[in-house]
């Protein structure tokens, strides 16, 4: 009996030793294999660290090419805001005789013109969003097709109430979106000569005014009202050129000489909004900005490989695409709703008011114009080149202010006040005057005031929050701007419809203009309580994480 349970548990431990020698082959086997022959997922996880690096080391080595193909992107930016721009300065020289001779009040066209720009300012908030989740160029496409669409429609209006839809809606909406494509663009390719590079993107509001309002007077007298706004219509398709320019920043960044990356902050406010997902400073040559370091070969990437979703049939595909425009969808809701914070910061709220109250007054001044000019005897025609003649001053003002910028001793904040100033003064005058030349003298005179101002909105954003926060606190003053236009522009309207007179009307813009002048005194205090508020929370923070276990 014990032989057999010796034998017995020899031929277990034999068994036992047999398993461990196999168990550790098999080991030794699959450490060899990893070593020298790594599975699929491994390489795959491998090289998609190395690609990480790698792009993380490009990005720190580049910088932005402060020229080159930028100049090609101002240009485009030039071409598109001369020709879709053009739609909100010509609105009294194409439309007013049509109003006038259908009866319509001056309420109802203020209403027909501030429910435009509002829907073109409320498009500034979703820019940067959508061009992040779709590419700079596709947006200014779909922005140009729908102000195409707009005009053509507004050609067969058959009452002035259509022009509701095709002029205020539709005709909002495309402008906007491509306006504040070329507002944002321009801006990242460009560092030490971004003033003059500013210089041809705002030029083109100016240009508008001067080509498109002699030519759709000519058109008018050629053509009436129907055959103008079809030859409009088909010259803003124009407008596709000038976005095909629009590449995306990664394309033509540049090596960088300095190793150590510079990052852009801000001139006068040196700390960022708290809370914010942008309000870290980076560096230019990163794809941050919304839109402007999206590679066109990946726009819509969340609509790419659709049918893997599912089981590869039509249901799953368009379940796919579903899924993925509601996230896309979401994405940009979210992202709209965390630049609302901005609102925090004073120095937002004086940039978004300031902007919003001069654009209602420039725009309605544009607008009522010709209206005031033709109640005091004078025709459609002296009007509009009274308008060209402000167009060229206001042209030329920007050639001087914008380079203006690059200039360290230029204060930026007080050329803004005194622009906002001289708008007022010649608003009053404007409403003062009778004769010809004293209407011109005024227009010109606001043409100065403008040009001073406009063309440093991009510039002066940057300079008080920051390259980061340019994308957001463009769309935060699109909003604002968005509200003040169908309070302003119908208010104007019934105080000359009560009157009966265009002199109040005047007053009312020329308000507006001295309450922004006067809101840019107060943004010094600004800047300070706004860098008092980040340290207070700042410290805050860290007492609270000191106090955490």
């Amino acid at each position: 009996m014990e032989g057999k349970m010796c034998e017995e548990e020899m031929e277990e431990r034999t068994v036992n030793k047999e398993e461990e020698m196999e168990e550790r082959t098999k080991g030794e086997t699959e450490i060899l294999n990893s070593r020298n022959e790594p599975p699929e997922e491994s390489q795959k996880e491998s090289h998609g660290v190395q690609r990480e690096l790698a792009e993380d080391r490009a990005k720190k080595t580049m910088r932005v090419p402060d020229g080159g193909w930028g100049w090609m992107v101002a240009f485009g930016a030039f071409l598109s805001s001369v020709l879709v721009l053009g739609q909100s300065f010509t609105f009294g020289i194409l439309f007013s005789q049509y109003l006038l001779s259908e009866g319509v009040s001056s309420t109802t066209t203020c209403w027909i013109f501030s429910i435009s720009l509002m829907m073109t300012h409320f498009m500034m908030v979703l820019v940067g969003p959508l061009t992040k989740e779709f590419g700079i160029r596709t947006v200014g496409y779909f922005g140009t097709t729908i102000c195409v669409i707009a005009m053509f429609l507004s050609t067969f209006t058959p009452s002035p109430e259509f022009l509701y839809v095709t002029y205020s809606l539709l005709g909002g909406v495309g402008p906007g979106l491509v306006a504040s494509v070329c507002y944002t663009v321009v801006a990242p390719y460009f560092d030490k000569k971004r003033g003059r590079a500013n210089t041809l993107l705002v030029a083109g509001s100016p240009v508008a005014q001067i080509v498109m309002m002699p030519l759709l007077r000519y058109l008018l007298d050629q053509y009436s009202f129907r055959g103008a706004a079809l030859v409009y219509s088909g010259v803003l398709m124009h407008t596709y050129i000038g976005v095909t320019f629009f590449h995306p920043l990664k394309w033509h960044l540049k090596p960088s000489e300095d190793k150590a990356q510079e990052k852009l902050q801000p001139h006068y406010g040196q700390e960022e909004i708290s809370g914010h997902p942008h309000s870290e400073n980076s560096s230019v040559s990163s794809s941050s900005l919304h839109g402007v370091g999206d590679d066109d070969g990946n726009e819509g990437n969340d609509f790419v490989k659709v049918g893997t979703d599912g089981d590869g049939g039509g249901d799953g595909q368009t379940c796919g695409v579903v899924r993925r425009l509601f996230n896309t969808f979401v994405r940009v809701g979210r992202s709209i709703i965390t630049n609302f914070k901005l609102y925090r910061s004073l120095r937002v709220c004086i940039i978004a008011i300031s902007f919003g109250l001069s654009s209602a007054s420039f725009l309605n001044f544009i607008m009522l114009a010709p209206f005031s000019m033709q109640a005091s005897g004078h025709s459609l025609q002296n009007a509009a080149w009274c308008l060209s003649a402000m167009g060229i001053v206001n042209l030329l003002s920007r050639f001087v202010v914008s380079p203006l910028a690059d200039w360290k001793e230029f204060d930026i904040r007080i050329c803004m006040m005194l622009g906002y100033f001289l708008k007022a003064i010649a608003a009053v005058g404007f409403a003062l005057s009778d004769r010809l030349g004293f209407l011109a003298l005024w227009t010109v005179l606001f043409g100065i005031g403008l040009g001073s101002t406009i063309s440093l909105q991009i510039l002066v954003i940057v300079s008080y929050m920051g390259m980061e926060l340019l994308p957001a606190t463009y769309g935060i003053a699109g909003i604002t701007t968005a509200i003040c236009f169908p309070i302003a522009g119908p208010l104007i309207g019934l105080v000359r419809d009560l009157t009966q007179n265009y002199e109040p009307s005047m007053y009312f813009i020329g308000s507006m203009d001295l309450v922004s002048a006067a809101m840019w005194i107060f943004m010094p205090a600004a800047v300070a309580w706004d860098n008092a508020t980040n340290k207070c929370k700042q410290t805050s923070d860290t007492n609270q994480q000191q106090m955490d276990p």
